[in-house]
């Protein structure tokens, strides 16, 4: 957003890299997954699958 960072200094470029590479939708789409895939951890699953799948969703993510 911008602002003027408080917290995280010690991360300024790493954080510089990740406002670069992704507008805020992207961020709420990215956050919406990882939830999602969140409570579907709870479930009897492939581990090794699940994993796979929330990897290639994560990098789907975006606006381009």
């Amino acid at each position: 957003l911008d602002r003027k960072m408080i917290y995280f200094n010690d991360f300024n470029a790493d954080i510089q890299k990740i406002v670069k590479n992704n507008t805020i939708s992207d961020i709420i789409q990215k956050i919406d997954l990882l939830n999602d895939f969140i409570l579907k951890s709870k479930l009897n699953v492939n581990k090794e699958l699940f994993i796979d799948n929330f990897i290639i969703s994560m990098r789907g993510v975006s606006s381009d």
